[in-house]
């Protein structure tokens, strides 16, 4: 049993674009086309929610989405925290923000709520999946690092944690988020060799970190 988790907070109207919703289609989609993933759960935080709906392929042909709001985000990862499951994929698509002390970061969620690095972990804390990667895509994700690295975990990062992440020059998906699927939809065994893909390709002002833990270099993790 495995169990996706996709996110994309927005923190309003203004600020939650198109390419955040193609983001987690794309990386979604790669993961579910994995033979460990093959009949995953996945739960989609979009936004507002409301009518938003990601075609995942003959697998997951829609998956309705849910407010992106920080009491469904804990929700979400507590569901997913009851279960033996094998496997466990959060993403996160935008935005992050730099908290007050310039030093720890937070992920936004819609209606500009703010979840802290160190309570997402938090949350987290009793996910007991063997095998847990979590790929952050927002800016000054690489701040999610610290608190959350432990051996059962393998983290990819766009960016570190005072730097901004990047849009793709198309404008239609950012950066990192599309090397990484790029990686899965390739066959690339593990997510070490993953994460080495995509930094790599990357050609934006950012500098993707890596946690691999005792995870990163399993050949089993993916099928």
């Amino acid at each position: 049993m495995a169990h996706i988790v996709l996110f994309a907070g927005g923190i309003d109207s203004r600020s939650l674009f198109d390419r955040y919703k193609e983001d987690l289609r794309i990386i979604g989609r790669a993961f579910l086309d994995r033979p460990a993933f093959q009949g995953a759960s996945v739960t989609l935080l979009y936004g507002p929610g409301g009518t938003v709906t990601l075609n995942l392929g003959p697998r997951h042909q829609r998956v309705a989405a849910i407010t992106a709001s920080a009491a469904n985000l804990e929700q979400a990862l507590r569901d997913v925290s009851r279960d033996e499951a094998d496997h466990f994929v959060f993403v996160a698509s935008n935005h992050g923000d730099l908290n007050a002390d310039r030093i720890t970061t937070s992920l936004c969620c819609w209606d500009r709520e703010f979840v802290e690095d160190h309570q997402f972990a938090s949350w987290c804390s009793a996910i007991n999946a063997r095998r847990q990667i979590y790929v952050f895509g927002q800016c000054h994700s690489g701040g999610f690092i610290p608190p959350l690295a432990r051996p059962d975990r393998c983290i990819l990062t766009a960016c570190a944690w005072d730097e901004y992440s990047w849009a793709h020059s198309s404008l239609s998906v950012d950066e990192f988020i599309l090397f990484v699927t790029q990686g899965l939809r390739g066959g690339l065994a593990t997510p070490t060799e993953i994460f080495s893909y995509a930094r790599l390709r990357d050609s934006r002002p950012e500098h993707p970190q890596y946690y691999p833990g005792d995870v990163g270099n399993d050949t089993s993790f993916l099928g």
